[in-house]
């Protein structure tokens, strides 16, 4: 059976053909591999790009990156390497190899293979799929573990009973697939992830890399679908015994979400850190503390965490009638930007809402046209009254009472010598 890859863009299919081109003239088989395989089958868009060659990919790489004219990094010692295109593109270049696991939740140990050995490492049939990009077979799917069928039947399935012990991030990949495309488990497959499971299997991976596989439930479209499946199945034992999810908490924000992403200054929002204070809303500062150090969460991360306590407080403010502009200004300007949109993704009141707007989009983007040596050369001195006094005009043009540079001189004139 053959694929046309054309549908992945027209750039992308010349790419392709040529990086096939190459790898025969070197003697090398190469093959596109992976999910976006799965998802041309799918007919669903996917950018990512990663190539599985039968020879020496690092070699095939520094080729395809001079006459590309594309920067290449290298990873000798994984037999791998990285094009970066011109337009961004990534294009992701490995050796074949096969893998075995020491114990279970280790690294695996790898080495040189073919492509067949290369796919049964992979972590279910429907992505241990791969297209031919040499010339006389370009577009020739290789489907050596049914994937093809299993795509068209909506099911998944590991690919050998030892898969969730040797990696146990295979559980939370298996759920998110699941979730996303609206899979069903196969049979057996389902019993050896609840199987894992109820054996704790997760114990055996460091909880920092653990938690990095997890974190990618909130990058789907809806993330509640993949948790509340995970959560169901008891997979979220690993935060800490008998977690719950919030799940109201999580439909709202989701809800919200989707229609926040239709506004202009939301359009290229980072969601990730909300959805991670919707999942942790109701933990305890205590606990958000002790789990920051368990799953490696950065400072910034554990700041917003930290500010979960504040938002009850903070929408009771917001609620308060007639509040100019630069009062608004002054209860959010201090509160973490992650916390400010979670806010405005959890609250159902709608004013507190239209002043968090107000807020991203005008109040907090309002600035002065002078600085600290306008007000020196007035023969104000530096320190904390020239502090103040540049906030005062600060809040002022934020009330709209101050149009341009000279007003702002013409008040800190009047407030600077009182």
């Amino acid at each position: 059976m053959k694929i046309n890859p054309s549908v992945l863009g027209k750039k992308a299919n010349s790419d392709l053909q040529f990086i096939g081109r190459e790898a025969e003239r070197l003697g090398f088989h190469v093959y596109l591999v992976g999910g976006v395989v799965r998802d041309l089958l799918l007919k669903q868009p996917n950018t990512d790009l990663d190539v599985v060659v039968e020879g020496d990919a690092i070699e095939l790489a520094k080729v395809v990156a001079v006459l590309f004219k594309a920067k290449v990094t290298v990873y000798e010692q994984f037999g791998t390497a990285t094009l970066n295109l011109s337009d961004g593109t990534l294009l992701d270049f490995a050796t074949a190899r096969s893998e075995h696991y020491p114990e279970p939740g280790a690294l695996p140990v790898v080495k040189a293979g073919l492509i067949k050995d290369d796919l049964f490492r992979r972590d279910f049939s429907i992505n241990a799929l791969a297209i031919m990009l040499n010339p006389q077979s370009f577009g020739e799917l290789q489907d050596f573990y049914g994937g093809r069928v299993d795509v068209q039947k909506k099911k998944i399935h590991i690919l050998h009973d030892k898969s969730f012990v040797d990696d146990p991030t295979r559980i939370l990949r298996a759920v998110r697939f699941q979730s996303r495309f609206d899979f069903t488990f196969g049979k057996e497959t389902l019993r050896l992830l609840k199987s894992a499971l109820k054996q704790h299997v997760y114990l055996t991976v460091k909880s920092p890399r653990y938690f990095t596989e997890f974190r990618k439930f909130f990058a789907e479209k809806t993330p509640s679908l993949g948790l509340k499946r995970l959560s169901a199945l008891g997979g979220l034992s690993f935060v800490q015994p008998h977690f719950t999810l919030p799940v109201k908490t999580l439909g709202k924000v989701e809800k919200t979400i989707a229609t926040l992403k239709k506004k202009v200054f939301f359009k290229s929002y980072d969601w990730s850190t909300v959805y991670l204070l919707a999942f942790f809303s109701r933990s305890s500062e205590e606990e958000i503390i002790r789990f920051a150090k368990k799953f490696h969460l950065t400072g910034k991360e554990l700041m917003s965490l930290q500010g979960l306590s504040e938002v009850a407080d903070i929408i009771h403010k917001l609620r308060t009638p007639r509040l100019k502009p630069s009062q608004i200004y002054e209860i959010l300007d201090p509160v973490d930007l992650e916390i400010i949109t979670f806010i405005r993704s959890v609250t159902s009141v709608t004013i507190v809402a239209s002043r968090i707007d107000d807020f991203l989009q005008k109040w907090r983007l309002v600035s002065l046209e002078i600085t600290g040596n306008d007000l020196k050369h007035l023969g104000i001195k530096p320190g904390r009254e020239m502090g103040a006094l540049l906030h005062t005009l600060l809040l002022n043009k934020v009330d709209e009472k101050l149009k341009n540079r000279c007003d702002e001189i013409q008040l800190a004139q009047r407030l600077g010598f009182k």
